[in-house]
């Protein structure tokens, strides 16, 4: 969907009530929210807002919205709030088929929302911190063990040969 129709989108929808009621964030907060969750909508997922239904709601925020906010920007946690009103929004200027499933997929989504926005993207933790790495349960294979091809010679004979030339 083009540009022009998110903008549209987010004018009519900061003119409202139920923007005029958010008491966070400001209104640069809840365009710049607003802005990535009807991006994720019209070009990632390839639907309007209003005919989303519970399970798209739930992959939109918490799949796709994620990737949008850098870590730890303040506005991102709002993300759920933001959104409820939009959909509260739309409800009242819209038909919205499935505006009951989406309520559910919004209340759903919300914990794990704020989970994966701790992760940040790639999985590394809001902390800085990457997760621990990958250990292998097996022991390593020494020089004087058994080859584990099953011929019977040590594995410096067989198969660590070629290593250690």
């Amino acid at each position: 969907m083009s540009k022009k129709q998110i903008l549209l989108d987010i004018a009519a929808f900061l003119d409202s009530g139920p923007s005029v009621m958010l008491s966070a964030p400001d209104r640069d907060g809840q365009r710049k929210v607003l802005e990535a969750f009807l991006e994720v909508c019209y070009n990632e997922l390839g639907s309007a807002p209003r005919l989303l239904d519970g399970d798209g709601i739930r992959t939109a925020l918490t799949q796709r919205m994620p990737l949008h906010f850098k870590a730890k920007d303040p506005v991102a946690k709002f993300a759920p709030e933001v959104i409820g009103a939009y959909l509260e929004h739309l409800v009242g200027i819209a038909n919205v088929p499935f505006a009951f499933e989406m309520k559910l997929g919004l209340q759903d989504a919300e914990a794990a929302y704020l989970e994966a926005l701790a992760k940040g993207p790639g999985g590394v933790l809001a902390t800085g911190r990457k997760p621990d790495p990958f250990q292998h349960g097996a022991a390593k294979l020494g020089r004087n063990d058994p080859c584990s091809c099953g011929s019977g010679k040590k594995y410096k004979k067989c198969h660590g040969k070629k290593d250690s030339a």
